[in-house]
């Protein structure tokens, strides 16, 4: 059984939550899912020179779409949700194509960080899904489907500082990323 196929997807064909964040940027290629939400501003990707997205937050989406409480233990390279990774890449880089935006996949390592802040041991757990995500996405992108994207990929600390200063769009679901804001003209969420 696929419990992939199952999730909750979006009026993209991608995971709800991330689909519920492309509807402010992106006529929905699909029926919706709920029709009486408000759609928030729309948003014109056109205006900004990079959209990055953290790969974690793309994984966290996924799994929230499942259903049920699904641990990152679980999925280790499991082949449903790799599959289900690179589908719905796929599906956001076919929505960048004709446009000015740039779309930038980053998997940040936040070890320095976890290590800084884990006072009195506090974090453990916490830091142990991430790098148990980490090592996860750390192998499917070096798959060749992955690969076949061929899509600009940051894999460093949690910095985005190798971009150009231009405005720039972010999707994560990680606090620190935010970090990043004075680095760019604008950093939008």
């Amino acid at each position: 059984m696929n419990i992939f196929e199952e999730r909750t997807t979006s009026s993209f064909g991608i995971s709800i939550p991330t689909g519920i964040m492309l509807e402010s940027l992106f006529d929905p290629t699909d029926i919706r899912y709920d029709n009486s939400r408000d759609i928030p501003n729309k948003v014109n990707p056109d205006k900004y020179r990079y959209h990055v997205y953290n790969l974690g937050t793309i994984t966290r989406n996924i799994l929230n779409a499942v259903g049920h409480k699904y641990n990152m233990s679980n999925i280790i390279m499991d082949k449903n949700f790799v599959d289900t990774l690179i589908s719905e890449l796929y599906v956001l880089k076919s929505l960048y194509e004709n446009t000015k935006c740039e779309l930038i996949f980053f998997l940040p390592d936040y070890n320095k960080v976890y290590h800084n802040i884990n006072i009195d041991d506090k974090l453990s757990k916490k830091y142990v899904e991430y790098t148990i995500a980490y090592n996860i996405l750390s192998s499917v992108i070096n798959t060749n489907e992955y690969k076949s994207l061929n899509i600009n990929t940051i894999v460093k600390d949690y910095t985005l500082y190798q971009l150009e200063r231009k405005d720039t769009l972010l999707t994560s679901h990680i606090g620190v990323d935010l970090l990043n804001h004075k680095h760019f003209s604008k950093l939008h969420l």
